[in-house]
């Protein structure tokens, strides 16, 4: 191994540079404004009547409120403050450029004023040229309100059970308050009932038990934003190998060292406790909510029974990482503290009566209020029905989870979230296996699902974990699908993520399937599954370990990294654990043939593997050949920093092998799920400059037209103005797919024969804008790496940098 050093700091060149701000500009224009006024007038008028209508034929205690549509055209642009200033609260954007949003009456009223002189009818006053922007203005309709899962199977007429309601939230708790005892009241005149309630900071959900003849009238409700049919888990499981507590080593730690380390959260089907490669290293075990222990016979460890032990094989590679590794080397020594927080019942189902999303806000609050070592929070569960498409809104899940992260940022938790898993239906067995891995990528029920496509989390995807035959045997056809280490898991599911982020951020390993005379059976092989700790464990019958397959697996390898790092720099942020972890990623260099030949940023690349498989080497040691330097930071919104990148030593240019450069970066925005256009309340993104000055770049940066900024988010180079192709370090993937999402990394591979450069400091901008976050959020948190690396160990970066840059401070972290 090479000597292992401490990363430096990244040295920043001075305070946040105002940007230069454009005015918005409404450039689209109507032929004939009079009658289009007209037009969007009348539709006005009629939403008026129709809610009238509404209010007089409402059923008692029900107090409809307007809520429309306004229907954007294509080339046009309506600014919110402009709707704002007429009182029109926007309650969401969708992807076809339509603004929902809630008028009181004398908005309304001003709606029409404005609408009125616009179009000349009256004489007097501005001519309000947004306007012209709007194509519609149309009132939603029922259908408008019938969530994914009722679409899949709609609510019966003679049926009774429970859905999830949710309501539009204005931003009014009160108001939001008033509008759950509405339905409450209208439920108990049918003898029915809220069960749950939750309101967040753009979310209002409720759990409701209702018939066919109420669900029919809130579906008719304006401030009903969807009604869906409530969640339900989905657990992949399997059987595996007979080794005997006498014939190991473990758990390998004593209490002193027990007590450092960092505590994994994680919200499953419970943990068998009991289970002695387990039980030492648990902190505590809940479940949730507390009133389901009024229907369930047992505690926080039964729920595991039903669901084949899901949550005690989370668990054990939540504590150990490579539990197939730990079994070769016949110890076992934990890496992370251990929390259960159980929210199935006995029949593997979320509670009937509670939101899923409350139960996740309630386990988190009891965790880290009682337990201040718990850093990582650790959620493999998903909902297959719910697969994210292209300009979809947020799902709600991934949306409570993105309030709570942001909720408990300055706790400096990272959540982490499998992919889920994908079985493609219109496949045979055999087409799966001559087809694999490019369904992966051509099936669009292969992308990933609620709530993997959280923004906040760290989303894990799956590649194979063994290699060769799935028997241990060579005297029969049996295969694996993948068989070969680290070629895509062939169940993994694909990104992209909300607006087209990277999703999953990363991948580990997730297992294989077998291909058995024909058929592709549900169980897993023990040289092809993910080795993990068994629920029945108890002898003479009992197995301490099996073998699972499944992206579930994944993420609590990546929790366990996440844990680890934490151990090593207790004063990390969330944020720079998460940009450790996409630093140190590598994309599998072997890959399948269809993969093969593809760049390492190829967007297929991407959707499969995100950034690549994390390495805690990688991440908590830079190398003399292999360099970090970390910042650690906040932003004001809407400004620039500028940062110092070391120097490169000529060698790196000419020592045979390539050389890399990376940029990675996180940050924690507020989010909004009635959002199409930006699910982000602050986006951010990052630029990487040679052969020039700070000065220079601070001054390009601050006067960039419109065309220099498209053209550097395409990766390309502009044709005119200040920037030249000598100054700005291609990045891959570029500025316009990285932005996107809340974690970004960029790679620059450097060639000596086509490299110009002066031998000076490189710069590093770092660029931070505000969407539509509130106008209380100022700054916005950030974690930078720049890394450097180079293939050949005689290029001597980490020297170079400490004998010739004073200014760069190594981290200090516990060792």
């Amino acid at each position: 191994m090479s000597d292992q050093f401490e990363h430096f700091e990244l040295s920043k060149w001075e305070e946040p540079l105002q940007r230069r701000k454009r005015p918005n500009t409404h450039s689209f224009r109507r032929t004939n404004k009079r009658e289009h006024g007209e037009a969007i007038l009348h539709q006005t008028e009629d939403l008026s009547n129709k809610l009238q209508r509404r209010i007089e034929q409402a059923p008692t205690g029900i107090n409809p409120k307007l809520i429309f549509k306004i229907i954007i055209n294509r080339e046009g642009n309506i600014n919110e403050d402009d709707l704002r200033r007429m009182g029109l609260n926007v309650l969401a954007l969708d992807s076809d450029k339509a603004l929902v949003v809630f008028p009181n009456e004398a908005a309304l009223n001003e709606l029409q004023r404005r609408i009125r002189s616009y179009s000349g009818i009256d004489k007097e006053g501005p001519k309000y040229d947004f306007l012209s922007s709007i194509d519609e203005i149309v009132e939603l309709m029922p259908v408008d309100r019938i969530g994914r899962r009722l679409q899949l199977k709609p609510f019966g007429d003679d049926e009774e059970g429970y859905l999830d309601i949710e309501l539009w939230h204005t931003g009014d708790r009160d108001e939001c308050l008033s509008k759950k005892n509405e339905i409450q009241q209208l439920l108990s005149s049918s003898g029915f009932s809220v069960t749950d309630w939750y309101v967040g900071e753009n979310l209002f959900l409720l759990r409701a038990k209702m018939n066919k003849q109420i669900y029919d009238v809130l579906l008719n409700l304006d401030y009903v934003k969807e009604i869906d049919r409530r969640p339900t888990p989905s657990f992949e499981m399997a059987d595996l190998i007979k080794l005997d507590i006498s014939q190991i080593e473990g758990p390998n730690i004593n209490d002193d060292e027990l007590e450092q380390l960092v505590g994994v959260l994680i919200i499953d089907s419970g943990v068998m406790t009991g289970h002695p490669l387990i039980g030492a290293a648990v902190g505590d075990a809940q479940v949730f909510p507390d009133r389901l222990r009024e229907r369930v016979q047992g505690g926080a460890e039964d729920g595991d029974e039903k669901t084949d032990g899901h949550g005690t094989a989370v668990a054990g590679i939540t504590i150990y990482s490579d539990i197939g590794e730990s079994i070769s080397n016949r110890t076992f020594v934990p890496g992370a503290r251990l929390f259960s927080a159980r929210v199935t019942d006995e029949n593997n189902e979320y509670d009937t009566e509670e939101l899923l999303e409350h139960q996740l806000e309630e386990a988190v609050e009891y965790f880290l209020e009682n337990y201040p070592s718990i850093k990582v929070v650790n959620v493999s569960l998903g909902d297959e029905r719910l697969v994210y498409s292209d300009g979809s809104h947020q799902f709600r899940f991934a949306a409570a989870i993105d309030e709570i992260a942001y909720k408990y940022r300055d706790q400096e938790i990272v959540f982490v979230i499998s992919s889920g898993n994908f079985w493609p239906q219109n496949l045979s067995d055999e087409e799966i296996l001559q087809k694999y891995p490019s369904y992966l990528l051509e099936d669009n029920n292969s992308r990933i699902i609620d709530p993997a496509t959280a923004a906040i989390p760290l989303t894990v995807g799956g590649i194979a974990y063994g290699n060769g035959n799935v028997s241990g045997e060579d005297n029969n056809t049996d295969r694996p699908i993948a068989g070969v280490r680290g070629w895509p898991f062939p169940f993994t599911r694909t990104g992209w993520g909300t607006d087209g982020a990277i999703k999953p951020d990363v991948v580990d390993f997730a297992g294989d399937g077998k291909f058995i005379r024909g058929r592709i059976p549900d169980d897993t092989p023990q040289n092809a599954g993910v080795p993990t700790t068994s629920k029945n464990f108890a002898p003479p019958e009992g197995r301490l370990f099996r073998t699972v397959m499944g992206t579930s697996f994944a993420a609590p390898k990546v929790a366990n990294l996440a844990a680890r790092l934490y151990r090593d720099f207790p004063n990390a942020s969330s944020n720079m654990i998460r940009t450790l972890i996409a630093n140190s990623s590598r994309i599998p260099s072997d890959r399948p043939d269809c993969l093969s030949d593809k760049d390492v940023c190829d967007e297929e690349i991407l959707r499969l593997y995100g950034y690549g498989q994390p390495d805690f080497e990688r991440a908590r040691w830079s190398e003399e050949n292999r360099v970090l330097l970390l910042a650690d930071d906040s932003i004001e919104l809407d400004t620039f920093q500028l940062f110092t990148f070391p120097s490169l030593p000529q060698e790196f240019l000419t020592e045979r092998g390539k050389g890399h450069i990376s940029i990675s970066m996180a940050y924690d925005p507020p989010t909004r799920h009635t959002r199409a256009d930006n699910y982000l309340g602050v986006s951010m993104e990052f630029a990487l400059f040679r052969n020039t000055s700070h000065e220079q770049i601070r001054d390009i940066i601050r006067a960039w037209s419109k065309e220099e900024k498209e053209a550097l988010e395409e990766n390309k180079i502009p044709t005119k103005g200040s920037l030249a192709s000598s100054e700005i370090i291609k990045l891959s993937p570029g500025i316009k797919r990285r932005k996107k999402g809340t974690l970004q990394k960029g790679i620059a591979a450097v060639s000596n024969s086509r490299w110009v450069y002066d031998e000076n400091p490189l710069v590093l901008a770092v660029i931070c804008q505000r969407n539509w976050a509130p106008v209380d959020v100022t700054h916005q948190r950030y974690a930078l790496i720049a890394s450097v690396w180079h293939e050949n160990d005689n290029v001597k970066l980490y020297t170079h940098i400490r004998q010739h840059a004073r200014i760069y401070q190594r981290v200090r972290a516990r060792v």
